[in-house]
């Protein structure tokens, strides 16, 4: 039987859908490998000392609180121009994730703290959702330029420069610097750390608990998860790309709301600290 020129077109498309599934199926066998063999999935932070802690300069464990609070952070984003060629595909991405990851937050009164690509900010659609991510009260920190980059291996004034550029697309669209940062892939040394502190005034944030959604987690396994590991005090990293992370983001403050947790900022986080006075100390240089 011969194939017409459209028959072959369908063909082909076909194909390249079945490919393109087949591409899906084994980046995420690979992520399971990963994942079964490095069952935390933290960020390496053993090169960071212990006087970087007390000094407030790195946040990495539970902020100690007297009441039942956690700080939900987003990174990435905004979504709405996403850039991600150093991924292997798009598909499991979502344009409209972090509007609708603020709609969630909206719907149960929750702040949180969003880690955004400069990036995705330099067109009127990212521009807007960062707009937004400010009128509705929630915090904003640098995260890089671009995540498709490894800032952390660049020179030191390379680094200067990136998270500058970041700083200042956040300040010339909502009007206010930040004041916080997260490292892409909260990869960090002690004298990058040293150096963003000296020279930008920006604290490092990482995480005590991962959703693992960009590891393509069902809600159920990212709720599970998040429900196992969390505590007061607790940083709970996600990313507002993900088609999944709202669904997921609604099903966990559900769950949470009824035992009466409190969802505050980054920087709500360390200023109810019952541990400010002697652990958060800034020290002036």
């Amino acid at each position: 039987m011969k194939l017409s020129i459209s028959h072959y077109s369908i063909y082909q498309s076909y194909k390249a859908s079945n490919l393109s599934k087949m591409k899906r199926q084994l980046i995420n066998l690979i992520k399971k490998i990963i994942l079964h063999f490095i069952p935390t999935l933290r960020p390496s932070i053993e090169r960071c000392n212990e006087e970087q802690r007390t000094l407030g300069i790195i946040f990495d464990k539970p902020i100690p609180q007297d009441t039942y609070q956690v700080a939900f952070t987003f990174d990435d984003g905004p979504s709405s121009t996403l850039n991600r060629a150093h991924d292997f595909t798009l598909s499991d991405y979502d344009r409209d994730s972090t509007h609708k990851v603020l709609d969630v937050l909206k719907e149960f009164n929750a702040k949180a703290t969003f880690f955004i690509c400069g990036e995705h900010c330099a067109s009127p659609e990212g521009a807007e959702a960062l707009k937004r991510i400010q009128q509705e009260g929630h915090e904003i920190g640098v995260h890089c330029w671009s995540h498709s980059e490894n800032i952390i291996a660049n020179s030191l004034p390379a680094i200067y420069e990136n998270i500058n550029a970041t700083k200042k697309i956040i300040k010339d669209i909502t009007g206010t610097e930040p004041t916080l940062m997260r490292p892409p892939r909260g990869e960090i040394e002690k004298v990058t750390t040293q150096f963003i502190f000296s020279h930008t005034k920006l604290r490092i944030v990482l995480w005590t608990v991962a959703s693992r959604d960009w590891l393509l987690y069902t809600t159920e396994q990212s709720v599970n998860h998040i429900k196992s590991n969390i505590e007061p005090g607790s940083i709970i990293l996600m990313h507002d790309i993900y088609h999944n992370t709202p669904h997921t983001l609604k099903r966990i403050l559900k769950e949470l709301s009824e035992q009466n947790v409190k969802f505050v900022t980054v920087s709500q986080l360390i200023e109810d600290s019952k541990s400010k006075d002697k652990y958060f100390q800034i020290k002036n240089s």
